[in-house]
């Protein structure tokens, strides 16, 4: 990729194709990994993408869009009349033993 390249990452309503928010990488990093963040708090509710475009001076050379629903949709918790896991085994007994004293104060435990 050219020197001149830059990358591009914008949020995007659904369908239009003026960005809400947009910031410019440039210059790339070698690693070729970049972090941004955008504030997302002041959107409207609805469909939503995050385009990242690698330009140089020749346009568009990459694009790839991730879409997302703001705010997030709330978890689905499951009603309880709901099952979902089977029952739990039944408790266990108790194990039968016995206690064999020794001379001195010891003991054994005998099953």
């Amino acid at each position: 990729m050219a020197k001149e390249a830059q990358l591009e990452v914008g949020v995007f309503q659904s369908g239009k194709e003026e960005a809400l928010q947009r910031q410019k990488i440039k210059p790339l990093s070698e690693s070729g990994k970049v972090e941004t963040t955008f504030a997302l708090a002041e959107l409207a509710s609805g469909k939503y993408e995050i385009r990242a475009m690698l330009k140089d001076e020749k346009g568009v050379q990459s694009m790839e869009k991730v879409a997302f629903q703001y705010p997030p949709a709330p978890p689905s918790v499951p009603s309880p009349a709901k099952k979902i896991l089977s029952s739990l085994p039944p408790a266990s007994k108790p194990v039968s033993y016995a206690i064999q004293l020794s001379k001195g104060g010891g003991f054994k435990i005998i099953r």
